[in-house]
């Protein structure tokens, strides 16, 4: 037998994040932030952290800090708000995600990376990216979802490890660094 509450469900899954992006989106254009890479390319993936292309296409190495948000976010929910569905879930990740995306693209958050991480040349994201990193995000959920909570454990600690390595920042070094910056780990960042 088919309940009524289903077909709602599932609109409520798709229809959230859709909505919560698209104000997202609005906001940030109204925040004065470019739609698209203002170097004038266009493309699903930037690998270089210093490049003028970071945090302007759909996807870059901080994509993975997103992702690794998500799945953050799904234990969270899973150990505080059991009682919430799945659909109610994935809107909170979204609202979460958008939320954190408005934040980093605030004036006072900007000057903060420029100030007192590696990206000394941080200009904001993109909308694209801005997006991007909203579904990475939501990747992580769903990969959590499926997947027990050793396995999310092991997928963040190695993921933390590999960006350490690669691109010398992750999820609790940025963190970190913009909440009480040291200067030891922004020289290392930097490279000197």
């Amino acid at each position: 037998m088919r309940t009524h509450g289903a077909p709602a469900q599932g609109a409520l899954t798709f229809l959230a994040p859709v909505l919560l992006v698209t104000g997202m989106a609005s906001t940030l254009a109204w925040m004065g932030r470019s739609p698209l890479c203002p170097c004038g390319s266009v493309g699903l993936w930037s690998g270089s952290v210093v490049s003028t292309e970071n945090s302007q296409q759909f996807a870059d190495a901080y994509s993975f800090i997103h992702v690794l948000f998500g799945v953050l976010l799904f234990w969270g929910l899973h150990l505080f708000w059991r009682t919430a569905s799945m659909p109610v879930r994935v809107a909170a990740v979204t609202a979460f995600a958008v939320a954190w995306e408005l934040i980093e693209n605030s004036a006072f958050v900007i000057h903060r990376y420029r100030e007192f991480t590696m990206s000394t040349a941080y200009a904001g994201d993109s909308i694209l990216n801005s997006t991007g990193d909203v579904v990475f995000c939501l990747l992580g959920f769903y990969l959590a979802s499926r997947i027990s909570w050793r396995a999310s454990a092991a997928i963040v600690m190695v993921t933390e490890v590999v960006l350490g390595l690669w691109i010398h920042d992750g999820l609790l070094l940025n963190i970190v660094m913009l909440i009480h910056p040291i200067d030891a780990i922004r020289h290392w960042q930097l490279g000197a």
